[in-house]
């Protein structure tokens, strides 16, 4: 399945959605379910989809880790003492 290009779309202003992928991801001995955070990126068994997090988001069941993007904070810096 990869590489893979996927349109995203806002979902509940905390998450960016793609659609169904074409295949079903096995997630056995996945748990049961998951508590995202920014820059996670996730597979929801019950859609068949993957979301990229720029909130935090809540457990949910049926949410499974499928990675994560990791960025540095380009805006501007607090001095330090």
């Amino acid at each position: 399945m990869l590489p893979l290009t996927l349109p995203m779309k806002d979902f509940a202003g905390r998450e960016k959605i793609s659609g169904s992928l074409s295949k079903v991801l096995d997630q056995r001995g996945a748990p049961a379910g998951h508590d995202p955070s920014v820059g996670d990126i996730t597979y929801y068994a019950p859609w068949g989809n993957l979301a990229l997090f720029y909130r935090d988001g809540q457990l949910r069941q049926g949410i499974g880790s499928a990675g994560a993007v990791r960025w540095r904070h380009r805006g501007p810096r607090r001095a330090e003492a």
